[in-house]
């Protein structure tokens, strides 16, 4: 535990949840921090919802759907299907056992705690050691404007449109008067090593990197900053993270990612299928390191994550 680094990660959605599943199994629990969006949050059903903070949860508490990464393995709806019957117009499917974890977080929510200690008894009951740290207890929603004009939450775009709708902007509602989480910050100044897990840029880290002083303690961070390519072979594996990279008109690539990320990481970590990135890279100022990224088994996750815990920067 001695030699070991104090890390913080950023996460969100399957990609993220995969490396932070790697990290545990190397880490002391003290030594990691878990920071993860919330700008995917919503009320739906009547009921809180955290799709993120799920996601990493049931991951790390071994009982995530590995088909879906999101959601519980062996989980049934029939709750779901008489939800139908009292909100005509849902679109929002929870099974069973999922929505359990969402009427505590709500009951507990309602009772006057605030996210970060809800998320800590949801965690500490699917007996996950790890510390899951939301970013913020402050509600901050993404929303994406579509090219007819609309704006939609997240929860509407991923799930209602299955990602279809063309988008030509994303904002951060709230953002400007919310407050990063006090644990995050402590995180940031006590870590060794920042890194950004292969989550999609622009719905799970920009609402983390773009709070209020952020962006500026990242820079002046003390310690090795890395960031995991999302993108491999210009494709995202989960996700619409490619789609929204070329409607907002880049290339979707691991370099398109890397710009994102410019004065911000030391590091980015390609996948062996995008060498020829690597010096475009290296010309923005960061280290290429070039590995196996895509995760599969247990044990692609636990060597990607010892990868990256060898990288030593300074």
């Amino acid at each position: 535990m001695k030699d070991q680094p104090k890390v913080t990660a950023l996460a969100g959605g399957v990609g993220g949840a995969k490396l932070v599943l790697g990290l545990s199994r190397l880490l002391h629990k003290d030594n990691l921090n878990i920071i993860v969006n919330t700008g995917d949050d919503d009320r739906l059903n009547g009921l809180q919802v955290s799709p993120d903070i799920d996601t990493i949860t049931y991951t790390l508490a071994g009982v995530a759907n590995d088909e879906t990464g999101w959601g519980i393995k062996s989980d049934t709806f029939n709750g779901a299907s008489h939800l139908k019957l009292f909100y005509e117009e849902s679109w929002f499917t929870f099974g069973d056992k999922d929505l359990a974890t969402n009427i505590k977080r709500t009951d507990l929510l309602n009772s006057g705690l605030s996210l970060t200690q809800t998320t800590d008894i949801i965690s500490k009951s699917l007996r996950v050691l790890s510390k899951i740290i939301p970013m913020s207890d402050s509600s901050i929603r993404t929303v994406l404007k579509t090219k007819t004009g609309g704006e939609l939450s997240f929860q509407e775009y991923f799930v209602k449109y299955q990602s279809l709708p063309e988008i030509v902007d994303i904002w951060y509602k709230n953002i400007e008067i919310s407050t990063p989480n006090n644990k995050f910050i402590n995180a940031l100044d006590n870590s060794d090593m920042l890194i950004i897990t292969p989550s999609n840029p622009f719905l799970s880290i920009g609402p983390i990197i773009n709070m209020k002083g952020i962006m500026e303690k990242i820079k002046r961070f003390k310690g090795t900053r890395i960031a995991v390519s999302p993108i491999i072979g210009g494709k995202a594996l989960k996700g619409p993270a490619g789609k929204i990279i070329k409607e907002l008109g880049e290339n979707p690539s691991c370099y398109a990612v890397a710009k994102y990320y410019k004065e911000l990481i030391d590091v980015f970590i390609i996948d062996e299928v995008d060498y020829k990135y690597a010096s475009l890279i290296h010309d923005l100022g960061m280290k290429v390191v070039i590995a196996p990224i895509i995760m599969r088994s247990l044990l692609d996750k636990i060597t990607l994550a010892k990868n990256i815990l060898c990288i030593n920067n300074h």
